[in-house]
């Protein structure tokens, strides 16, 4: 049987994923009898030493010096390797859409594998995913997606790809928008969210009451309409210590917007939109509450030891809930989302 030829790339300085992650990643995709080829996008010398057992190592990326003689006859090369600005590498998470840019300034000036390799195993998000998809020929493609970014999610979308996760919020984004994806068990998933919590901003750190995260996605405007009347109650219960947080941009943001506006629910909702790291959010919000739609991250909050309740899975929230105390402020809220007839 031929021997396949499989290709891995790799950032050992990924802020979100431990060297002991890396290595365990390493084992799940070993299989002896196949060459392995490892690409590191900088050279890490721990990294480097552990890798070398599993296949052969390229070396890191280097940008594709070109100087022209004056003649333009004589041509000459150098290879220099050069470093990954850490801002660039926290923007994965953060600001995408900066990796993109940095990714289309550079990759002219990256040297190309000119290898045809059946598989390639991208190990991390961002610069790494650019890179296979602009430098790489592979018959097949597989990509660990950490954590939620969906900025990123349509990079392959006309190749022979697998995403591979062991994030519960991923695997269902990945499902509603007909990705093709599998989930993995990792030991590793609630790390890779708290290391990603601890980069992103946070504009809910101001308000000193009790924060409320909504995900902004529906499934239709009666949802939307629950949502409003919820509100509406807080505010005449004088609830002025509580703040709704919507999270992320939807088709019914405008819809939402103008209820806002029309009932002048200002001091009740605040719409956080253009968010990337939804992680920091979950993080410091005191309760996590959801009606439906195609993005849910209660495992995520359930992460983090918070309150949660979701319209859609009821039992199971209130399940979860019934097991934990809370304060009185937080246990009055909790009481008025099951029972909006409370007086």
């Amino acid at each position: 049987m031929r021997r396949k030829k499989i290709l891995w790339v790799i950032d050992p300085y990924d802020p979100v994923i431990s060297l002991q992650q890396l290595y365990s990643m390493c084992h799940y995709h070993y299989k002896e009898g196949n060459s392995i080829y490892i690409q590191l996008l900088e050279y890490h010398p721990a990294v480097y030493r552990r890798l070398r057992l599993f296949g052969k190592m390229l070396p890191p990326f280097s940008w594709n010096n070109n100087k022209v003689s004056q003649n333009k006859l004589n041509n000459s090369y150098q290879f220099v390797s050069f470093s990954i600005p850490k801002n660039i590498r926290f923007a994965t998470y953060n600001y995408p859409s900066l990796v993109k840019l940095y990714w289309q300034h550079m990759r002219k000036m990256i040297h190309k594998d000119e290898r045809f390799y059946d598989e390639a195993v991208v190990f991390s998000q961002g610069l790494p995913q650019f890179y296979v998809k602009d430098h790489i020929d592979a018959k097949k493609i597989l990509t660990h997606q950490h954590v939620f970014q969906p900025e990123c999610e349509g990079l392959f979308i006309e190749k022979n790809h697998l995403n591979l996760t062991s994030s519960s919020a991923v695997l269902f984004n990945f499902y509603r928008n007909k990705l093709p994806v599998i989930f993995i068990k990792s030991m590793f998933a609630v790390s890779n969210i708290m290391a990603t919590s601890e980069m992103g901003p946070n504009l809910m750190n101001s308000f000193p009451g009790t924060k409320i995260l909504v995900p902004n996605s529906w499934d239709n405007s009666l949802e939307i309409e629950n949502f409003v009347n919820l509100c509406l109650l807080m505010r005449e219960k004088k609830m002025t210590d509580v703040r709704l947080y919507l999270l992320g941009k939807s088709g019914f943001s405008s819809e939402i917007a103008g209820l806002v506006h029309k009932y002048q629910l200002f001091t009740v909702i605040n719409m956080v939109e253009n968010v990337n790291n939804v992680y920091g959010y979950i993080k410091d919000t005191d309760i996590y509450l959801e009606w439906g739609g195609h993005c849910s991250f209660l495992k995520e909050a359930i992460c983090f030891h918070k309150p949660v309740y979701s319209y859609k899975f009821r039992d199971h929230c209130n399940t979860y809930l019934d097991h934990k105390i809370w304060n009185k402020d937080i246990t009055r809220l909790i009481e008025l989302i099951r029972n909006p007839e409370m007086k």
